[in-house]
This record gives C-alpha cells, structure tokens and sequence, in this order.
C-alpha cells in the first residue's frame, strides 16, 4: 500500500532545497583572516601603556598603574569599533564609565580613541604620536590619573589597528 504525501510536499521539498544552497555555497566561500592572537593584542596594549608612561616620565608627570578590568572594558569598545558594531568615536562612553565604577572607585574617568593602517610593530607609536597632536587627548594623557587601561582590536576586514584607553582618577 503505497504511502500518502501531504498536500503541498513538493512546495516544502523546493524550500529545503532553497535553505540548502546558500549554506553548501558558503562553505566555498574563502576563510575570513584569523583574528591576531590574543598575545599579539596583549603586546600592543603594553606597548601603548608604556609609551604613555614614558611620555608622562618625560612631562615630570607619576607613572599610571595598569588595570586588567579597566582594559577587558576598553577592548571590548575596541573590538566593537573594528567589527563596524559602533561608529569609531567615544559612542557609549558614559556606560563604560559606569562599567569601570562597578569595579574601581572614580572621581573621573577619561576616554582617548584611535585606529590606524601601520603596520603591527608601528602601530601603537604612531596611535600615540597622533593622541599627543590633539590637545584634548594630550590633557587626558597628561592628566592626574593614577589608572589605566589599555584597549586594541585588528579590523578583519581593513586591517586597522582600534585603540581605546581608558584613565580613572
């Protein structure tokens, strides 16, 4: 006895057919680049500290000290700016600051962003080099903060470095 079909199988196979396509298509598609190793990020992140550091040795100015969760809140506005999820800028910068006074006490709290194409060895002395030019980052660097956090994301997509720093009075 054969067995009954639904009505309307045929219209439910083509759309399985349909949903089947794009999915055996995508995986031709060529592999996005892997993200850079998170030693890789770490290293940035570091060397924009220090470079920071120096330059307030050089104004005369204390040493900041590092903070990890201030700067898991600072990369995660940096991974967002390389994803495209949020413009490059200090957009959602009040809920940041908010986020960093759940873990540390604060009177203040500062936000210096920026993004460039060099290369990795290049690239935190010249996000560094152009903060110092802008007279408003420049006082957020040279300012009395005794903390701070370090922030980098690699865009998959173009390639350009995000930074974004953090400083807590």
């Amino acid at each position: 006895m054969p067995i009954s079909r639904p009505a309307g199988w045929r219209r439910i196979a083509r759309l399985l057919v349909l949903a089947a396509v794009p999915l055996a298509l995508g995986s031709c598609a060529p592999p996005r680049p892997p993200p850079p190793p998170k030693d890789e990020v770490t290293a940035l992140e570091r060397r924009m500290f220090d470079l920071v550091n120096e330059h307030r040795i050089r104004q005369g100015l204390p040493r900041m000290a590092y903070d990890p969760l201030v700067a898991e809140i600072a990369r995660s506005h940096s991974r967002g700016m390389a994803r495209g999820e949020v413009r490059f800028g200090h957009h959602g910068f009040h809920a940041r600051a908010r986020a960093v006074r759940v873990f540390r006490r604060s009177k203040w709290i500062s936000e210096n962003v920026a993004f460039n194409l060099f290369e990795r060895g290049a690239s935190p002395g010249t996000a560094v080099k152009g903060l110092l030019g802008s007279a408003k980052h420049r006082r957020n660097m040279e300012g009395v903060y005794r903390v701070t956090g370090v922030g980098v994301a690699r865009s998959d997509s173009t390639g350009a470095y995000y930074y974004t720093q953090l400083f807590v009075r």
